[in-house]
C-alpha cells in the first residue's frame, strides 16, 4: 500500500524537476543578425532577361515585388504587374500599370514616402521593391546604383529611391522626374539624404530592400494611369 501511494509522489516530484532543469538549461535566446554579404565590384542585381522576378546576387537570393500606398491609408490600385518585351534594355523588362491616386495629404514627416513634393497638397505612390533574403554591403566595393526605366506620363510623376538597413534605419534621393522615352539612371550613395542619428554607411552596408517610389503630386483629390518600366538594375563604381 505504501507504494502505490509514493509512486505518483515520485513521479510527479521528477516532473517538477525535469521541468525546472530544462527551463534553466535551454534560456530562450534571441538569434544574432545576419551578417552583411559584401558584394562585389559591378554587381548586377536582376536584368529580367530569365524572364522571372526571382534573382540571386552574390549567394543571396532576391525577389522584386510591387506595392501601392495602402499602409498608409492610400487608394492608389495597380492594375498589372509582368515582365514584357521590346520596352528597354535586353529582351525582357518588368512593366507596372496603376492608377495612382493623390488621397494622401502631403507629409511633413522626414524620410516618408510623401514628403518634399513641392506645389502640391495631396499625394499617392505606388512602389517597385527589390527585396534581399540578406542583407548586403551595397558600399564598400560600389558607389552608385543604376537602373534603366521610363514612364507613360510625367505630368505631375516624381520618383525617390529608399534604401532600408535589415535594423529599420534608411536613406533616400532627392525628387527625380522620370523620363517618357529609356534613359539610365546612376544614383551616387554620397548624395542620399538620411534621418539624423546615423549615417548612409550604417544604411549602405547593410541592406535589406530598395524601394523605388513612384508619386503623384495634385492640388487635392485626383488620379492617374501610369505605365511604368524598369530594368538593368545593379551597384557599380567610377572607374
Amino acid at each position: 500500500m505504501k507504494r502505490i501511494i509514493l509512486l505518483p509522489f515520485v513521479v510527479v516530484l521528477f516532473s517538477v524537476f525535469f521541468a525546472a532543469s530544462c527551463s534553466t538549461d535551454s534560456p530562450s535566446e534571441s538569434k544574432p543578425a545576419p551578417t552583411p554579404v559584401v558584394l562585389p565590384f559591378g554587381t548586377a542585381f536582376e536584368n529580367f532577361e530569365d524572364n522571372s522576378l526571382a534573382f540571386t546576387v552574390n549567394g543571396v537570393p532576391g525577389t522584386i515585388t510591387v506595392g501601392t500606398d495602402s499602409a498608409d491609408g492610400g487608394t492608389s490600385v495597380i492594375t498589372g504587374s509582368s515582365i514584357v518585351t521590346g520596352q528597354l534594355s535586353g529582351t525582357y523588362s518588368l512593366a507596372l500599370t496603376a492608377t495612382v491616386k493623390s488621397t494622401l495629404p502631403i507629409s511633413s514627416t522626414e524620410g516618408d514616402y510623401t514628403i518634399m513634393a513641392p506645389i502640391a497638397d495631396h499625394i499617392g505612390y505606388v512602389t517597385v521593391n527589390i527585396n534581399l533574403s540578406n542583407p548586403v554591403d551595397l558600399i564598400t566595393n560600389n558607389e552608385y546604383l543604376y537602373f534603366t526605366h521610363k514612364i507613360s506620363n510625367t505630368t505631375g510623376m516624381t520618383y525617390r529611391v529608399f534604401f532600408h538597413s535589415q535594423d529599420g534605419k534608411y536613406c533616400y534621393t532627392s525628387n527625380y522626374t522620370p523620363s517618357t522615352t529609356a534613359v539610365n539612371n546612376d544614383i551616387y550613395f554620397n548624395t542620399l539624404l538620411n534621418p539624423a542619428g546615423y549615417t548612409t554607411e550604417t544604411v549602405m552596408s547593410n541592406v535589406k530592400k530598395i524601394v523605388f517610389v513612384l508619386r503623384y503630386k495634385s492640388y487635392g483629390i485626383s488620379q492617374k494611369d501610369i505605365n511604368f518600366y524598369i530594368d538593368e538594375t545593379g551597384v557599380f563604381q567610377v572607374i
